[in-house]
């Protein structure tokens, strides 16, 4: 059987340029589309010049070196062989892991990366959704990108406007529908609500798939006592915004003579955690209705 003929140093010098500089060869900058929030399709550019400039570096130091000094060098594999090639390795290798170290996150240049892009229609089946998941979703992205570790080294880059406008977004979420800190679950009909009364940016396939929520209108399907909410009469609905006044006043510190209340938004919570979601409006029109009997001389405790 022949032998294999040793290899060129053409060859050769590929496999030391694969083995040191690695994801520098060829590196392009990743297609940003243009979408919600900052962006900043150059953000790459620099450090692919810099991986450019590398492997540049990299095949004129190695173009240089004489044949006899080559071969004493590198075997066929690449590996370096004296002292000189240990050297050469160690600085470049060194170059392209501080190159590594500046990397910019994928969303540096602004959040429409198509590797990154949420999965819609799958999401908008989702009976509940963390406000993470929320967040994500709100922004066009997939929502594993931005998991609770994720999200967390998020404030190292805060200086980024990218990452600015995404803890801004979190913070809405989060006010909106978890402002004690619970283990909150969000649901998509009220999140789409919210995002259509309060104008919020989102991708237009968001507004695609979970717009359907905010559209959503009453069928005939409904449960019997659906039914028979909707036939209340005016003496048991205002029977029922009364109860829910004294509670909202004795146990929540309700207070309907003040202009902006927290009170409405924390019930709204609460039928959340619970599964029996109740809109932020609705709560507010039985609160108003029931303050409506409190007695002329009423006056909150002090």
């Amino acid at each position: 059987m022949d032998e294999k003929p040793d290899p060129s140093r053409q060859e050769i010098t590929a496999r030391i340029k694969r083995r040191l500089v690695g994801w520098c060869m060829g590196l392009r900058a990743p297609e940003i589309r243009q979408t919600i929030g900052p962006y900043d399709p150059t953000a790459f550019d620099r450090i692919v010049a810099l991986a450019g400039d590398l492997e540049f570096d990299l095949l004129n130091e190695l173009s240089s070196i004489p044949a006899d000094e080559f071969a004493a060098a590198f075997d066929n594999n690449g590996n370096s062989k004296n002292q000189f090639a240990l050297e050469l390795s160690a600085r470049f290798s060194l170059a392209r892991k501080r190159l590594e170290d500046r990397f910019p996150n994928w969303y540096a240049g602004g959040l429409g990366r198509e590797a990154f892009a949420a999965d819609f229609a799958y999401w908008s089946k989702m009976p509940r959704l963390s406000v993470l998941e929320a967040m994500a979703l709100s922004l066009g992205v997939e929502p594993k990108h931005f998991d609770r570790s994720a999200f967390e080294s998020l404030a190292k880059e805060s200086h980024l406007p990218v990452v600015d406008f995404i803890l801004r977004r979190h913070e809405l979420l989060r006010r909106r529908f978890n402002p004690h800190g619970y283990v909150a679950n969000v649901d998509p009909k009220r999140l789409a609500e919210w995002i259509d009364s309060e104008s919020v940016e989102v991708p237009p396939d968001f507004k695609a798939h979970f717009g359907k929520y905010a559209q959503a209108k009453p069928t005939q399907g409904t449960s019997a006592a659906q039914s028979a909410a909707d036939k209340m009469d005016r003496r048991e609905k205002t029977s029922l915004a009364k109860l829910l006044v004294a509670i909202a006043v004795e146990e929540y510190g309700y207070d309907p003579s003040a202009a902006r209340s927290p009170i409405p938004n924390e019930i709204a919570s609460l039928t959340d955690r619970l599964g029996i979601s109740v809109s932020h409006d609705t709560i507010l029109n039985y609160l108003r209705l029931g303050a409506s009997h409190l007695p002329p001389d009423w006056k909150p405790h002090k």
